[in-house]
């Protein structure tokens, strides 16, 4: 890293980008984009070398080059090191304020813009709708282009237009034509993402190869002990601060917690293939650190982009930036409002208007299988195993129970729920605007916990499980 006169290092002058899936390229210019509002960075590395023994020796074993000689002078001295037999291990973890679902699109997850999606509006039903209203029906989303009456049903009536795969750009309706920009647009977060896709069979036939689901991060600093900011430079404003790459990151953990007091916040751990340190110059720029099959790093360049207008402006009445525990809503939907009492057993009341949460999370543990081959110390891939098994956990103030019989029941059938955390943000207490949803189907019921002590209110804890497939699962839907 550069030697200037720093004597400590301070989050200030420090940024963390993102560009990648797949992380490595061929052609192209790499142009990473800012991830914002990040709110601690860890990495850590471990070489894998092996410590061997063998029978005859006191000593491990090792790869030793004995010293070589000109005469009396010495050439090259004598070297030894234990043996490596598998790539460096690379964690990456950091975690920052959520907002809008802009890092996790700049990550590749497949975040939706859809603000008409119909798993979003009202069913429809037999009544008389005005124009303009939209609703849900037949798995799609309607607008009535007219007045309507209780006979016009959407998808037989000519006063409904099909609307399922449309946006509002400014006021007007946008279609969505394309059936790649369609897929981006459906449900699930790794439906159409750039971290999981399929081999292109139709095109390539039986040498169709996916992409890889990775992507590469780069951290900066400032290199003296001069107190400036990284956001507001560009070009050669960046040179000469320290340049770390992280090459061939894929997701391992993707958490999201939200609490009474603190802000909505994401934590998320990456394993990577490779970790270079490099000094940033706009005339010399330095190499991408993605590394292909056989460890060879990536001969295009990273430049770093305009950050003289990086971050979003507060004026014109926008609210914070960051969520706050007042700014959501969870919503809980019971996928069998009619189980009877000897059918299955919980014993929490999930009655949404009468819920008190104090603190939930949702976690994703994406298990990964390392691809490595002869000829290669580096992995091909880490291959995503589906079903991922996410985790819901709520904390809330005990108010009801269900009354739904002896836990014994539990064995005649699960406890299944839809929820959605909505996360709003507010120019008053009255006004409000949706910014996302977090959509989890199929949710069941693991375990419970009660509790009750003195001077505290009953608490109950709850922890369910859903599972998340390539098409479904999971969805985080960005509003306008």
């Amino acid at each position: 890293m550069a030697q200037g006169n720093r004597f400590h290092l301070s989050y200030e002058r420090m940024a963390m980008f993102v560009d990648g899936a797949p992380a490595f390229k061929d052609a192209g210019t790499i142009t990473p984009e800012l991830l914002k509002r990040i709110q601690n960075i860890s990495y850590s590395f471990d070489y894998g070398a092996q410590q061997l023994k063998e029978i005859g020796s006191h000593e491990y074993i090792k790869d030793k080059s004995p010293a070589i000689y000109d005469g009396a002078t010495l050439v090259a001295p004598a070297t030894s090191r234990v043996p490596i037999i598998t790539q460096p291990q690379v964690e990456l973890s950091f975690s920052y304020f959520f907002f809008t679902g802009g890092n996790e699109e700049a990550m590749g997850l497949n975040v939706s813009y859809v603000k008409n999606e119909s798993l979003y509006l009202n069913p429809w039903v037999s009544q008389a709708y005005s124009a303009d209203d939209t609703v849900k029906h037949l798995t799609k989303a309607w607008k009535a282009k007219q007045d309507t009456v209780n006979a016009d049903e959407p998808g037989t009536s000519d006063k409904w237009e099909d609307i399922t795969y449309t946006r509002i750009t400014g006021n007007a309706w946008e279609a969505l034509t394309d059936s790649d920009e369609q897929a981006k647009y459906s449900a699930g977060i790794f439906n159409g993402s750039k971290l999981y896709a399929k081999p292109n069979w139709a095109t390539y036939g039986s040498t169709a190869v996916a992409d890889k689901g990775d992507v590469n991060f780069y951290i900066v600093a400032e290199d003296t002990n001069a107190r400036e900011d990284i956001v507001g430079r560009k070009d050669s404003a960046f040179d000469d601060i320290d340049f770390i790459g992280f090459g061939n990151c894929f997701l391992t953990n993707y958490t999201l917690n939200a609490a009474v007091g603190s802000y909505a916040s994401c934590d998320l751990t990456y394993a990577c293939s490779n970790l270079a340190f490099d000094i940033y110059k706009h005339s010399d720029k330095p190499k991408c650190p993605a590394v292909d099959n056989d460890g060879a790093r990536s001969a295009l360049t990273v430049a770093l982009p305009d950050l003289t207008d990086a971050f979003e402006s507060t004026s014109e009445g926008e609210p914070s930036l960051v969520m706050r525990p007042g700014d959501i809503e969870v919503k809980f939907t019971n996928n069998k409002p009619n189980q009877g009492e000897d059918e299955g057993f919980h014993s929490l009341d999930l009655n949404f208007e009468r819920m008190s949460i104090q603190n939930m999370q949702i976690s994703l543990d994406i298990e990964r299988k390392d691809i490595n081959a002869f000829g290669s110390n580096y992995m091909k891939d880490r291959k995503i195993q589906f079903p991922i098994l996410g985790t819901l956990q709520i904390s809330a103030t005990l108010r009801e129970f269900a009354q739904k019989g002896s836990i014994e029941n539990i064995f005649n059938d699960d406890v299944d729920y839809d929820v959605e955390v909505i996360l709003y943000d507010r120019t008053s207490l009255s006004d409000k605007r949706k910014r996302a949803t977090w959509k989890i189907r199929g949710a069941r019921l693991n375990a419970e916990a009660h509790s009750a002590s003195i001077d505290d209110f009953a608490q109950i804890g709850a922890s369910f499980v859903f599972e998340v497939t390539t098409t479904s699962g999971m969805d985080i839907v960005r509003a306008f």
